[in-house]
């Protein structure tokens, strides 16, 4: 993107080159150069948040097993908590989930 950016530009005159990123990576910067003000729509907000991977889930996932002392056997995939999850009626859904 950059190079092609690059290309499109090579006979302006600019002063620095332009600030080229992803949609994501530009909000995600924004927020973390920006980001104080929306604490006070979004309690609990603050500039050092986290973004999740797609691994994150079954980190989280193996270390909640682990700490309930689950085994392999009695666990499941990151798939099928998620499904069961998100099928949950919400009376099956604990209050403090």
């Amino acid at each position: 993107m950059r190079e092609r950016v690059s290309g499109l530009l090579e006979d302006a005159n600019l002063d620095s080159p332009p600030n080229i990123s992803t949609f994501h990576s530009f909000l995600r910067a924004m927020l973390r150069r920006d980001g104080d003000p929306l604490a006070r729509i979004r309690p609990g907000f603050t500039r050092r948040f986290s973004i999740y991977d797609d691994e994150d889930p079954a980190r989280h996932r193996q270390g909640t097993y682990a700490g309930l002392g689950w085994t392999k056997k009695t666990s499941c995939s990151t798939a099928r908590a998620l499904s069961r999850i998100s099928h949950a009626e919400p009376e099956e859904t604990p209050k403090d989930f």
